[in-house]
């Protein structure tokens, strides 16, 4: 890892909302009533779910797509260092955002539909956005060009 403290900001951001994650899980299993449990089939039937889950897909198509929107560089092929990492910085934060968006789709999907199991679905999509979003050097390397 970076010994860039900027650098360990970023995952420190990038742990913190992975565990948010988690967090949402227990609320979504115990907060959640089980009210009208239907075969998960079923519930992913439901017009509102359909709608919820779309919404995910398309943020995370858009999380992975924006980064390089947002740094515009001039000179490609710059390794990260101090200079470097407070520019990419809103990048990565908007990015982790948005994937961490996706989970709070599942989680509103179960309280809607009063199944927690339906916020199982969208967090592994935030966790797969996260993992591909990690803030390694050679990803900081890709984004700046």
């Amino acid at each position: 890892m970076n010994q860039n403290p900027l650098h360990r900001t970023l995952w420190t951001i990038w742990a913190s909302m992975i565990f948010s994650i988690a967090i949402y899980g227990v609320i979504s299993r115990v907060a959640v009533p089980q009210q009208n449990r239907q075969p998960i089939s079923e519930a992913l039937k439901e017009p509102v779910v359909l709608v919820l889950y779309a919404v995910a897909v398309l943020s995370f198509l858009m999380g992975i797509w924006i980064p390089r929107m947002l740094v515009k560089t001039s000179q490609p092929g710059l390794m990260p260092d101090a200079s470097l990492t407070p520019r990419l910085m809103p990048a990565f934060i908007v990015q982790f955002a948005i994937f961490e968006s996706i989970a709070i789709y599942g989680l509103l999907a179960a309280f809607l539909q009063q199944d927690w199991r339906l916020f199982m679905g969208p967090a592994a999509l935030s966790v797969a956005g996260f993992l591909i979003a990690a803030p390694t050097a050679e990803r900081i390397r890709n984004i700046a060009g």
